[in-house]
């Protein structure tokens, strides 16, 4: 009971939390939306309008569209929340990770990649 009353008065800032998690759900009309994955906004700093980007996919649902999907509605997100510059740290041997973002036109910074993108 505690946990619906927090939900129902929980009143978010991403200026105040810094962060912001968003789950990931499938979207067939003809089933029940099973959650996949999620995708975050986190380290927010207001001052520069720059967020990180953390995104993941159940190992099952790989390779669907649904982390595309989740990434572009991220940033679609960020425009009314007033976010402009998107950053997201991937390990070298993530390449999965390396091809979505620079797919989604991230830009690559070198080294155990940096990318950014200004949206």
């Amino acid at each position: 009971m505690e946990l619906w009353e927090f939900l129902n008065n929980y009143r978010h800032s991403l200026a105040d939390d810094r962060q912001l998690r968003y789950m990931v759900d499938t979207d067939d009309p003809e089933e029940i939306a099973v959650t996949v994955g999620y995708v975050d906004l986190c380290d927010y700093d207001a001052a520069t309008a720059t967020a990180y980007v953390s995104i993941f996919t159940a190992e099952s649902m790989r390779r669907r569209g649904y982390a595309r999907a989740a990434l572009a509605a991220l940033e679609d997100r960020c425009k009314t929340l007033g976010v402009r510059h998107l950053r997201v740290a991937v390990s070298l041997s993530n390449e999965p990770s390396r091809c979505l973002f620079a797919a989604a036109g991230y830009t690559s910074g070198g080294g155990d990649v940096l990318f950014t993108k200004d949206i």
